[in-house]
């Protein structure tokens, strides 16, 4: 007679001796199709609780509208012009901004690659700023601009300034030297020549890639066009 098998043989299914089963084992996972409807039905209960308190009045309509009023509030501003209105408004000082934080990033990060004593000079500077949020700025361009679109453009203008500066100032620093010093021999002593003939194209694709991630980065994005598209800036 044959024996049953040991827990520790290897194809019983059975655990070893002493080894410890995570409750998780007993859970039986669902299948994707149920794990999607249990999804929906999430959010039919949140929507139907959100229409639930200000229609029972547990909180005024104003302050917490129901979402059923959401698509003809939605269709009045269109056909007000005040929707269009507001995303070009958004659109001008969200462009402006882009525009000025990464010319000012680049301008900035080049001059201070090229120049030692101005990166030493300014080091402790930028070791300040650098490190303060970008949404941190926002109480202190209401109170430098006021509600306008002023202020909307300082905050998109910060966000996209150092990504550009810092990679418009490693790109230059990672320019060979010997390319520097070959340009001395061939008559180009001055900074401006050396700058136009060699710096900018040896450091151009590394100043692309930094304009292309401060335009494009998902954090800085998000905060950029949620100041940008803020009504009461876009409307001032």
């Amino acid at each position: 007679m044959t024996s049953p098998p040991s827990p520790d043989q290897p194809g019983t299914g059975l655990p070893a001796p002493g080894k410890r089963i995570p409750p998780s084992a007993f859970l039986a996972k669902p299948s994707r199709r149920y794990r999607g409807l249990w999804a929906a039905l999430g959010v039919i209960a949140f929507l139907a609780i959100w229409e639930a308190v200000p229609r029972l009045g547990l909180v005024r309509p104003v302050l917490l509208p129901p979402p059923s009023a959401i698509p003809t509030a939605f269709v009045a501003e269109v056909r007000s012009g005040q929707w269009t209105d507001a995303i070009l408004h958004s659109l001008v000082h969200y462009t402006w901004g882009l525009v000025l934080g990464s010319v000012g990033g680049i301008a900035a990060g080049v001059l201070t690659g090229m120049s030692r004593r101005l990166e030493d000079f300014t080091s402790w500077v930028v070791r300040l700023l650098r490190p303060i949020p970008g949404l941190a700025w926002v109480p202190f361009a209401i109170i430098w601009f006021g509600v306008t679109p002023t202020a909307a453009t300082f905050i998109i203008v910060l966000g996209v300034f150092w990504i550009n500066y810092f990679a418009a100032l490693g790109a230059v620093q990672a320019v060979d030297r010997d390319l520097l010093e070959l340009a001395d021999a061939f008559g180009h002593p001055l900074t401006l020549a050396k700058l136009v003939k060699i710096v900018l194209p040896a450091a151009s694709g590394a100043i692309l890639g930094g304009l292309r991630t401060g335009w494009a980065r998902p954090g800085c994005r998000w905060w950029r066009r949620s100041c940008s598209a803020c009504p009461a800036w876009a409307s001032a």
